[in-house]
């Protein structure tokens, strides 16, 4: 008798070990009209509808999930996706929230009041357009060493002669120069407005903040 005991646990064991069923088990599954059948033996028809496998005293040992369908496998892909993107959207606005947080930080210990804000906003734009009106003066340069070059070109051509190597020189160097310089002030003229609608809008968040802290 002991030894069949050991047997049986030995056998039970096994079957566990390379995925078979206990010896002894029953299946539960659903027929076609619906009717709950416990059988000793899996029909091959309702293996992929789902079923539960029995321990003789009747105690479910493990529940097979029905196979799912082409669709159903379809669906759970895109709600995945679906899932996954709202994950992103959810951890981007919590980025944004945590930048915002910063630069709220840095603009009240920035400044005191809204006046330093224009303040600073002018005296950057100063700045720029300091360096334009030295551009400005150095493009009129410019020109009129270009317009002595091409009328010396226009006297040398009336007398006959070829133009010299360092007049033609001076003409194509001073139209490259203009053309650099005035897509400097280009630039600057871009510059400009990037400071006013960035501190437009450090002003206006400055005074949602400070209306946030005397509330």
């Amino acid at each position: 008798m002991r030894e069949l005991i050991y047997f049986l646990i030995i056998t039970f064991t096994m079957s566990q070990a390379f995925g078979e069923e206990p010896v002894g088990a029953f299946y539960r599954y659903q027929d076609q009209s619906g009717n709950i059948i416990v059988n000793n033996v899996l029909p091959p028809e309702f293996a992929n509808s789902g079923y539960e496998i029995l321990s003789s005293r009747g105690n479910v040992i493990e529940r097979i999930p029905p196979k799912r369908t082409p669709d159903e496998i379809k669906a759970d892909k895109e709600a995945e996706r679906l899932k996954k993107i709202e994950a992103k959207k959810r951890e981007l606005e919590k980025s944004k929230l945590a930048a915002q947080a910063r630069e709220d930080e840095i603009l009240l210990k920035s400044f005191s009041t809204e006046q330093d804000i224009i303040n600073l906003k002018e005296s950057k734009i100063a700045s720029i357009k300091v360096l334009e009106n030295i551009t400005k003066e150095h493009i009129s340069q410019l020109n009129r060493q270009l317009d002595d070059a091409r009328s010396a070109a226009a006297n040398y051509e009336r007398m006959g002669k070829p133009i010299p190597d360092n007049v033609i020189k001076t003409i194509e160097e001073s139209k490259r120069q203009i053309t650099e310089n005035q897509n400097f002030l280009n630039i600057k003229d871009n510059e400009k407005l990037l400071i006013k609608e960035k501190f437009e809008e450090n002003l206006q968040r400055f005074k949602i903040l400070k209306m946030q802290e005397n509330n």
